[in-house]
């Protein structure tokens, strides 16, 4: 009787258990993370760079253009500093412009994450009266801005002669530095690591005007890089 008993309980707790929902209910809902990354720029600016791109404190090469007694010093101060561009020793004529161009003066070099960023470049002053510096792009059309590309190596000069100026208030080619920023690029929509920089290298000619005074001339040039 008792067995009978059991088992039919068994059956009841069965039945009663088999009523019971099959699982539990899944439920999703989302967590939204964010951020937002910064840009990071370095600017590298070497001068009398090499064909790499990197500084060179050797002897620079000076080019010069003069049809009256005018003179550059074909090698400058004999050896160069980081970050300066020195010609050396210069001599005005009496009556016409005398020009001298130091080949790859400046190189600068850019890495950052940004994939819109630019270069300007300005002096931070006038320069000084019968004098005028103009800057020459080391790119395939020899002028700026530099075209936005994948990839910007290092570029040397091809230009075997010094600008011919007539004046000094006007550049026969290239950029003229003067407060006024100039472009070198602007909207490159890559991004360059310090493994593999953007290259934006540039002569620099100097204007001596007729009888230009005497005595030690210095000019800040001021480079800005933004990275949207």
């Amino acid at each position: 009787m008792k067995t009978k008993q059991l088992a039919a309980t068994a059956v009841l707790a069965g039945l009663i258990l088999g009523a019971l929902p099959a699982g539990a209910a899944t439920v999703t809902k989302p967590v939204t993370v964010k951020w937002n990354t910064q840009a990071v720029a370095t600017l590298t600016l070497n001068t009398n760079y090499s064909a790499a791109g990197a500084q060179q404190l050797t002897a620079p090469t000076i080019l010069q253009h003069a049809s009256g007694s005018g003179a550059c010093t074909p090698t400058g101060a004999g050896s160069e500093a980081a970050a300066t561009v020195n010609f050396g020793n210069v001599t005005p004529d009496s009556s016409t412009v005398t020009d001298c161009l130091y080949e790859n003066a400046v190189n600068a070099q850019v890495a950052t994450n940004s994939t819109n960023w630019s270069l300007t470049e300005q002096s931070s002053a006038a320069v000084p009266t019968s004098f005028e510096l103009c800057a020459l792009a080391n790119n395939s059309g020899g002028t700026f801005p530099f075209t936005v590309a994948a990839s910007l190596p290092a570029t040397q000069t091809t230009r075997a002669a010094a600008l011919a100026n007539t004046n000094t208030t006007a550049c026969a080619s290239g950029a003229q530095l003067n407060t006024t920023p100039f472009t070198i690029i602007t909207g490159e929509s890559t991004a360059f690591t310090s493994a593999a920089p953007a290259n934006l290298g540039e002569d620099l000619d100097l204007a001596i005007g007729p009888n230009a005074p005497t005595g030690a001339q210095l000019v800040t040039v001021n480079y800005t890089l933004v990275a949207n």
